[in-house]
């Protein structure tokens, strides 16, 4: 892990237990929160910079918020840290390195060809154990995505946005609704 990260990480405090009763009053399962396999996600202060960046209160001035921090993982190494405040529905990363929580899974093996999930929100993430990816950085995602099976979307606008973010002139990606996924299984 980055020597800044592993240090700020160092400095988030752990949830507490309200914030861990809320997350479960959501349906996300503790073990999605605070896995021994999975970094937790913790909480702090931050400043959103722009929509897209975020910085550590205790490191700028500015209007601070707090936010949950969640890690964005790649190749098994956490490359950047997400911010993300519910209540505003505000998220950014902190070193801009990070195209999506659950960025590691772009890269699994698609053996069985199923399409990857895309959530929209951290909470949606949360709530299915991690699985899927939400995307941080929408102007990247045709990149990102060109090389997927097809994608599932929570709902036909979800469908449509997705559609439109992951056109490429070279490929066009499958998008189906969960819905239909669960039907078909």
């Amino acid at each position: 892990m980055n020597e800044f990260l592993a240090e700020v990480l160092i400095h988030c405090r752990c949830l507490r237990q309200s914030e861990i009763d809320q997350f479960l009053s959501h349906d996300v399962p503790v073990l999605s929160l605070q896995s021994a396999d999975l970094l937790p996600v913790v909480a702090d202060q931050v400043v959103f910079i722009d929509r897209s960046q975020f910085e550590f209160a205790r490191y700028v001035d500015g209007p601070s918020e707090p936010a949950f921090i969640l890690p964005a993982i790649d190749f098994g190494e956490v490359i950047d840290l997400v911010a993300w405040q519910p209540r505003s529905d505000r998220i950014a990363t902190c070193l801009g390195r990070a195209f999506s929580l659950g960025q590691e899974q772009l890269w699994w093996p698609t053996l069985d060809r199923q399409p990857l999930d895309v959530w929209r929100t951290p909470l949606d993430w949360l709530r299915h154990d991690r699985r899927g990816i939400v995307i941080l950085r929408a102007e990247q995602a045709h990149f990102y995505l060109d090389h997927l099976p097809g994608l599932t979307a929570e709902n036909l606008h979800h469908a449509e946005e997705l559609e439109r973010l992951a056109w490429s002139p070279r490929r066009s990606i499958p998008i189906f609704l969960r819905q239909q996924m669960r039907d078909a299984a």
